[in-house]
């Protein structure tokens, strides 16, 4: 049950996502989304084959997602890279080599998390830069998914519930940079607008435009 539910939170936490790139509001970090795409895959598979199949849900509920936010930030051309993304990439890069030269699929996952944790850097950054490029309904839902994929673990096997902890802190901590950071932004606007409004009415308007 509990599985099922993990990944029916997690692709639903993906519409509003998918609905803001559509409108121009929410604009992804592709390198983000193409490594935690390519990760996803990779560590469904591994959680597979290590038998902890709550990671491998909520890893394919993650994939089947990702994949839908790089074609349509693609399709519409809506989407950020920048310098530090190459940074990031050479940091995953890396993390594939050591992922693909290990035998133990409980390292792998290990590796694929911290590769997954790695790509997440350009998102974080675009978070705290313009938080409302995100959308914050995303993590909630991710969160939410992810705690009840840990539920689903059930024994608390290392293998099991690495991928559900790792998760649930990386939407949270997405989740709180998101709110609090629209929130900073929303009361710059309002602290710039009060000089405005204390001016005679023609005035603030004249300067309202030209603003």
């Amino acid at each position: 049950m509990f599985f099922a539910l993990a990944g029916l939170l997690e692709l639903s936490a993906t519409i509003p996502y998918l609905r803001d790139i559509l409108r121009g509001r929410t604009r992804p970090a592709l390198t983000t989304w193409g490594v935690w795409l390519l990760l996803a895959l990779f560590t469904c598979a591994a959680a597979i084959f290590a038998g902890a199949y709550s990671s491998a849900v909520i890893s394919g509920a993650v994939a089947i997602e990702c994949l839908l936010v790089v074609l349509l930030a693609m399709r519409f051309k809506n989407f950020t890279f920048k310098k530090f993304d190459i940074v990031c990439i050479l940091g995953v890069i890396f993390g594939l080599f050591a992922w693909w030269i290990t035998k133990d699929p409980v390292e792998a996952l290990v590796i694929a998390v911290i590769i997954d944790a790695i790509g997440a850097f350009p998102t974080i950054r675009h978070a705290l830069l313009r938080p409302k490029e995100e959308t914050i309904w995303l993590f909630v839902l991710g969160t939410l998914a992810s705690i009840s994929a840990l539920v689903a673990a059930g024994e608390p096997k290392f293998s099991n519930v690495l991928v559900p902890v790792y998760l649930i802190l990386l939407n949270t901590i997405l989740t709180l940079i998101i709110f609090f950071g629209s929130r900073a932004k929303e009361m710059q606007e309002k602290m710039s607008l009060a000089p405005l409004q204390a001016l005679p009415h023609r005035y603030s308007a004249r300067m309202r435009h030209h603003i």
